[in-house]
């Protein structure tokens, strides 16, 4: 018979699950409560993302109240802490990023669910070193301005060469 308190926990679980864009599962082997805290602040306000511990048991049964329907069986081993990102991956990738470079010597990234689908460490520390949304926005924003501008620039090359042009004229006739 399950405790209250673990039925409360699933149950407060099984929502942020639910509203939850992506999951970042590490092992905290090691961490002290400093580290935790520092990771906690990194994410930010609990709008964007979100840092906890859970028993793996707990969080599994979680998974299936959320209706997750995902296969994280193997790294759900050992000790396992959560990142929970509720805006989308880009948004969390800066954060991600950061909290790897400056806790990677005390959190180990097993793997996570991006996109309703289980992904590895590789394609999260991939994920992770994407540029934010407003940078990836004003790059593609450049790009599809570049030809506009090259556009411009010939046409306007063309004028100013035959304005030279007609200048040169001009003074030849005026000699």
């Amino acid at each position: 018979m399950p405790s209250m308190k673990n039925i409360e926990i699933v149950k407060n679980l099984a929502d942020k699950l639910g509203r939850a864009k992506s999951i970042v599962m590490l092992d905290y082997r090691g961490v002290d409560g400093v580290g935790e805290i520092k990771l906690r602040k990194m994410m930010g306000s609990e709008e964007a993302a979100e840092y906890l511990v859970a028993k793996n048991r707990l969080f599994k049964i979680a998974l299936k109240e959320a209706k997750i329907d995902i296969d994280c069986e193997a790294v759900l081993q050992g000790p396992t802490s959560f990142i929970i990102g509720y805006a989308d991956d880009v948004t969390l990738a800066p954060r991600l990023s950061k909290a790897f470079v400056d806790s990677s010597d005390v959190f180990e990234l097993k793997g996570g669910i991006l996109e309703n689908a289980f992904a590895d460490s590789e394609k999260i520390k991939h994920i992770s070193n994407l540029p934010s949304r407003e940078v990836l926005v004003s790059q593609l924003l450049a790009q599809l301005q570049s030809p506009l501008q090259r556009l411009h620039g010939c046409m306007r090359n063309n004028i100013v060469k035959l304005s030279q042009v007609l200048d040169g004229i001009k003074k030849s006739k005026e000699n």
